[in-house]
Order: C-alpha cells, then sequence, then structure tokens
C-alpha cells in the first residue's frame, strides 16, 4: 500500500495492468501504449469527482515509488459498482490519454470518447446500464 497524505491511499493492481493488456489487444487507437511504462493503481480512501485518472508522474509525489512514465488510477468508491464491460470501456478512456509521441497526455472530452466508440451518448459509467463489450465479440469500431 502506497500513502501519500494529500492524495489518499493507493495499491498496485496487477488486476488493472491485466485489463489494460486485453483492452490494449482489442482496440487500434492505443496498440502505442506499453504497459510496462504505465503504473496502475486503485485508490482507496478518497471520494473525488473523476472517476479515475491518468498522471503523467513528472514531479507527481507517486514518482518516488516507480520508474514508470504514467500512472492510471481507478477511485474504489467511484468505480466497485461498474461491471466488467463498464471497466474496459474506463480502462480504454484512461490509456487513450497517453501519447504516441511526446510527453504531454493527450486531452480528449467525453465526446470524442463516444465517437470513438460509436455509441452515441450513452452513460456508459453510470450503474446497470448495458455498454459494448470491447473485449468480447460485438463489433464497437
Amino acid at each position: 500500500m502506497i500513502k501519500i497524505s494529500e492524495y489518499g491511499e493507493f495499491r498496485v493492481s496487477n488486476e488493472l495492468k491485466e485489463l489494460a493488456i486485453k483492452v490494449i489487444d482489442k482496440r487500434e487507437e492505443i496498440a502505442h501504449v506499453d504497459v510496462d511504462e504505465v503504473l496502475f493503481l486503485i485508490e482507496y480512501k478518497t471520494k473525488p469527482n473523476a472517476i479515475a485518472r491518468t498522471y503523467k508522474l513528472t514531479n507527481h509525489p507517486i514518482q518516488a515509488f516507480t520508474d514508470c512514465k504514467y500512472a492510471i488510477v481507478f477511485y474504489d468508491s467511484n468505480t466497485d459498482y461498474m461491471s466488467e464491460k463498464q471497466l474496459a470501456l474506463l480502462m480504454l478512456h484512461e490509456l487513450m490519454h497517453i501519447p504516441k509521441t511526446g510527453d504531454l497526455l493527450v486531452n480528449h472530452n467525453v465526446q470524442d470518447f463516444y465517437e470513438v466508440l460509436k455509441i452515441g451518448s450513452v452513460d456508459w459509467s453510470k450503474p446497470n446500464v448495458d455498454v459494448p463489450d470491447i473485449l468480447g465479440g460485438e463489433d464497437t469500431t
């Protein structure tokens, strides 16, 4: 467990890393992401507005614990209700922030994300919502 008082209490998650590997394998737009450059964390103590966040670790306190360039944090209090399909969509959303080249995170909005998924304006992050299965047989490209 990694504790950083102003940021929360984090646990490294091999489950999230495995999910990222599966998502990257299925989605061409994030094929450039090297999971070994990403620290995957679950945060347990805070309840921020965000469901998850992607960080570039330059000058971030988490950098002291890793050689990774990026961190993806899922906030347990905001994701504990999500289905596996929703978690896969969330992982895709976060991985899309990692640039193909350069050092700046890619800024994209929710509408950009909906267009990539071709799901219209379905709010995929709400409880009990049926969402596309980006890891399975449904065609989402």
